[in-house]
């Protein structure tokens, strides 16, 4: 999906975990940047979705991998061609 005219993105999980385990990726429309999300709900302790970026962890936030534009721009903005969020 296209989100906000500066990025591409796209997000899958794993049917037999029952979708606790899903990942997705951001791509500047440009490509000059991408982003790699994997989130893995199934340990009730640690619930996050970690975001990788120039090869290291940028950062973890309490939510799925988003799967809807409208969530990617609630959370996070111009976060590519911007500051990361939270």
């Amino acid at each position: 999906m296209k989100v906000g005219g500066k990025l591409l993105y796209t997000r899958g999980f794993e049917p037999a975990s029952g979708g606790d385990v899903n990942w997705g990726v951001m791509i500047a429309a440009d490509g000059s940047v991408a982003a790699v999300c994997y989130g893995q709900f199934a340990d009730k302790n640690a619930q996050a979705a970690a975001w990788y970026a120039e090869g290291e962890k940028a950062f973890s936030l309490a939510m799925m991998c988003p799967s809807e534009a409208s969530e990617i721009e609630v959370s996070f903005g111009d976060w590519l061609n911007g500051s990361i969020p939270g």
